[in-house]
């Protein structure tokens, strides 16, 4: 698991002086997704005003 580029590519995003918020996440590996071609596999939360 690339977790030094998971870090890389989140902390481009968020923690940043234009984006300071730090957004929920969440890293585990898997021992395989339901499609073999698939790479990355994305939880999402959501909320609403």
């Amino acid at each position: 698991m690339d977790f030094e580029g998971f870090m890389k590519g989140y902390q481009q995003f968020f923690g940043t002086k234009d984006q300071p918020n730090l957004p929920a996440r969440s890293a585990m590996q898997v021992a395989g997704l339901v499609m073999p071609e698939w790479l990355i596999e994305i939880e999402v939360v959501a909320a609403s005003k």
